[in-house]
């Protein structure tokens, strides 16, 4: 199955032509040579007019309020693979299949002296800003400096994180449906056995070696607690 992902704006004046192009470019020149066990190629769609608008009606309807303020304008898209329903390796026939989605965001911090004196990351700056303007109601502990950093202990308070206040950073799909906010406990119950697995379920996944095993859930992964809530630096 292939899904086709238009590029989103505020602003209908914007290039997509342009911004497509760049994504297309940057998977299948950068990430696919030095990922490609993991990432498919992506190739854009064009659609004619009457296509498009009915995409659009098709979606309208869906869409959570809170991410309307940016609209899709160009009838053009990514089309790539759609990896909410190609089962895994193995997996018996009509198992449920949940897809977990993450946006990672920026995973660098900025250069020394380029913004003097916050000492946190894109991610985490702007988290204030959105709380000073109302965008979000309180402080996601997300930061994706743990996420990158390779240290299982530092992804799992990431990845608790982001499953506390996933904002549009975290989407859980089954059987490609997205899953509402209610409904994600007793869907990742049903599947995985326990909510509390599917964090370290993740960093065991994301610490997987090409071609070995996926590693064990350890035990210290399990029981860890959720770290600390009152992030003033991030850590490289």
């Amino acid at each position: 199955p292939l899904l086709v992902r238009f590029p989103k704006s505020k602003f209908c004046e914007k290039s997509q032509a342009e911004k497509l192009e760049v994504i297309a470019r940057y998977v299948n020149l950068v990430m696919r040579p030095e990922l490609s066990l993991y990432i498919d190629p992506v190739s854009i769609s064009r659609l004619d007019w009457s296509q498009f608008q009915l995409v659009r009606e098709a979606v309208a309807g869906s869409r959570p309020p809170a991410r309307l303020m940016k609209d899709i304008f160009y009838p053009a898209a990514l089309l790539m693979p759609d990896y909410a329903l190609r089962p895994p390796q193995g997996a018996r026939a009509g198992a449920r299949l949940l897809a977990v989605e993450i946006k990672p965001k920026l995973g660098v911090m900025p250069e020394r002296g380029s913004v003097p004196g916050h000492g946190l990351c894109n991610f985490c700056l702007k988290q204030h800003f959105k709380l000073s303007t109302g965008a979000v109601c309180s402080l996601s502990q997300y930061c994706p400096m743990d996420l990158f950093s390779g240290d299982p202990a530092r992804m799992l308070v990431a990845l608790r994180a982001l499953a506390a206040s996933p904002q549009n950073n975290l989407r859980l799909l089954a059987d490609g449906e997205l899953l509402a906010p209610a409904e994600t406990a007793e869907v990742v119950e049903s599947v995985l056995g326990g909510e509390q697995l599917l964090a370290p379920l993740l960093v065991s996944c994301l610490t997987q070696t090409p071609g070995q095993p996926a590693p064990a859930l350890l035990s210290p992964l399990l029981t860890a607690g959720p770290g600390k809530t009152a992030k003033v630096r991030c850590n490289a």
